[in-house]
């Protein structure tokens, strides 16, 4: 059980599992976009900097997997677990098609 300074009330964790619902969905695609962008670039030639920037796409790709898994856990009810495990491709991917296509009247600009 956590601690009484970390547990929140349930009008508190509901709160703010609707904030996360409604705000998250806009910067993970924003990390998509940037993740896109980043990778298209060809890294230097030397093994180093070849290195650095295959690290650098998979930090990219851990944020966005944390990212996904926050968004699922505001997608459940107070009290419940998410289902999210860290073989559930299949569920990231539709979660992640989900956040994707509802995004077109997001505002990328609206802070957290």
């Amino acid at each position: 059980m956590a601690p009484a300074s970390v547990r929140r009330s349930p009008a508190a964790s509901s709160s703010l599992r609707g904030t996360v619902k409604r705000r998250l969905p806009k910067y993970i695609r924003k990390a998509i976009n940037d993740y896109a962008a980043f990778a298209d670039q060809d890294p230097t030639i030397d093994p180093k900097g070849f290195a650095s920037h295959q690290t650098a796409c998979k930090s990219a790709l851990q944020h966005l997997d944390a990212a996904l898994k926050v968004l699922a856990w505001a997608e459940t009810g107070p009290g419940d677990r998410p289902t999210m495990l860290p073989d559930d491709t299949d569920r990231l991917i539709n979660l992640a098609e989900r956040t994707l296509a509802g995004l077109s009247e997001a505002e990328p600009d609206e802070e957290i």
